[in-house]
């Protein structure tokens, strides 16, 4: 992954939607982590959203993702960016983003920055590129900020 230089972006991790909370194989799991790397944790059983999963992932710098659901409820979205330098969001609706909701999400994501964060921005795949139409209208809102 090194040979992407300094294109590399976070790695990402997902948990199945049918694993809860365990504190002993999430410290576990970050203290396997490379240090030299940005990594960014997927999580998706709810049980997961506590102040002690907070405290172990900021301990190593693991963003945990706010994920705007696709198919379940969203994750809190306080929770973005609140344990690691940078925020690493996913953004899966079923149907492409209405221009009110890219505007939202360009506002979250100018707030972030403005802290001091650099923030990635995933949009789900699609067949007919109606993402890759709102990953470009998203870019767009953003102007030079976007990188």
């Amino acid at each position: 992954m090194h040979l992407i230089g300094d294109r590399l972006g976070p790695i990402l991790f997902q948990t199945p939607p049918t694993l809860k909370r365990d504190d002993d194989t999430l410290a576990a799991f970050v203290a396997a982590l490379p240090s030299d790397v940005r990594c960014a944790l997927e999580v998706r059983h709810d049980s997961w959203y506590a102040p002690e999963v907070y405290e172990l992932l900021s301990l190593r710098g693991v963003a945990l993702v706010h994920d705007d659901g696709e198919g379940h409820a969203p994750s809190p979205l306080e929770t973005l960016g609140a344990t690691a330098p940078f925020a690493y969001l996913r953004l899966r609706a079923e149907e492409q983003y209405t221009e009110d909701a890219i505007a939202r999400w360009a506002s979250v994501i100018r707030e972030h920055m403005a802290a001091g964060k650099d923030v990635y921005a995933y949009l789900r795949h699609d067949e007919d590129g109606t993402m890759g139409l709102s990953a470009l209208r998203l870019r767009e809102l953003l102007g030079a900020e976007a990188a």
